[in-house]
């Protein structure tokens, strides 16, 4: 796997476009997960909060998974 600062996406406390974020994460796994975000009314902006995916133990590899409440 990749790492997401490798696709211009660093962390800098500056807010990111959501399509900016989850391209930078699907580009550094190769794989698409479900990625639930938290709104914070403070600031009114979306942060991110849980990335899921499943993994096959047998071919060492990503899959598509059932993700409660996504």
């Amino acid at each position: 796997m990749g790492c997401p600062s490798n696709d211009g996406f660093e962390p800098n406390g500056k807010p990111y476009l959501l399509k900016v974020v989850e391209k930078a994460i699907e580009n550094a796994i190769v794989f698409t997960p479900k990625i639930k975000y938290s709104f914070t009314l403070q600031n009114r902006q979306l942060q991110l909060f849980e990335i899921y995916f499943c993994v096959d133990k047998a071919k060492n590899n990503l899959i598509p998974c059932k993700a409660p409440g996504f």
